[in-house]
């Protein structure tokens, strides 16, 4: 179910998105999953399966080790079709997670 889930998110990717899974380093891959996931439960304490998009902003800074500012959050937020009064459910985030990693230094 999980995979069927992201194949379809995958397919409704602008390019940039699509871009972003082709320069991914899947030697490291697993444990950046890994980390996102965990992060992503940290802030979705009640288990409802959805974050706030102010607080995929920690996650992205945690998980990137790296402050995102609000100029580049923007951007992520438009890139993924969201804006600042949106939320985004766990699968959304994890087919999100090859875009996140093009943020990291």
């Amino acid at each position: 179910m999980t995979v069927m889930c992201l194949d379809e998110n995958m397919v409704n990717q602008d390019n940039i998105l699509k871009q972003a899974y082709d320069n991914l380093d899947f030697s490291k891959l697993q444990d950046d999953i890994t980390h996102f996931v965990e992060l992503f439960g940290s802030v979705d304490r009640r288990q409802m399966g959805s974050i706030s998009t102010e607080s995929l902003q920690g996650i992205l800074s945690t998980a990137l080790d790296q402050e995102i500012k609000d100029s580049t959050y923007k951007q992520i937020l438009y890139d993924l079709g969201k804006d600042q009064n949106s939320s985004i459910d766990k699968m959304e985030f994890l087919a999100d997670i090859p875009y996140f990693l093009t943020y990291r230094n």
